[in-house]
């Protein structure tokens, strides 16, 4: 499978999960089940959107009160989708461009998270919409697996210095 249909199999999977019943928006039920993947600062605007557990997957989702995006952890309970996550994440290098989820990669930048070295990679697409955006990629390791941060605004809406100081906040 290529690097970016993984990537969008991901993005799918998180958008399946808002859809199911095991859903829950109370703001205290996304608390819990974020506490179970990382500590963290929440980004000024964002609100609670959505938690759901699935097989041995953990998704929570915030969205910003004005504009549209997502932020979104998903955390596995087994290691080995951990080293698939990077190994499909490390073959995404600035330039490429997927025509099925219509993004390219921009940039790769070494980052810590948690105390783990890692790879933030930063892509630019276009929803379905037509419109385009943005998004920031890292694995880390969660507090029970391999997790990702997903973070994903429109172009006009996109702050790097708030991606950036979410990042850094996750401990």
């Amino acid at each position: 499978m290529r690097t970016f249909t993984k990537i969008l199999v991901l993005g799918l999977l998180v958008l399946l999960l808002a859809g199911c019943g095991k859903n829950n928006t109370a703001a205290a039920r996304v608390a819990r089940a974020a506490s179970k993947i990382a500590d963290f600062d929440l980004p000024e605007g964002y609100k609670a959107d959505f938690a759901a557990d699935l097989l041995a997957y953990s998704v929570v989702a915030y969205a910003p009160s004005e504009g549209h995006g997502h932020l979104y952890l998903i955390q596995s309970e087994r290691e080995e989708d951990g080293r698939r996550l990077d190994s499909a994440l490390g073959g995404m290098l600035p330039g490429n461009y997927d025509v099925r989820s219509r993004m390219k990669v921009l940039e790769r930048r070494p980052i810590s998270v948690r105390g783990h070295e890692t790879t933030l990679i930063i892509t630019e697409g276009v929803n379905a919409n037509g419109d385009t955006y943005r998004q920031a990629v890292a694995s880390f390791p969660g507090k029970g697996g391999p997790a990702v941060v997903v973070i994903s605004e429109l172009i006009d809406g996109w702050d790097e210095t708030v991606v950036e100081a979410f990042i850094e906040s996750l401990r």
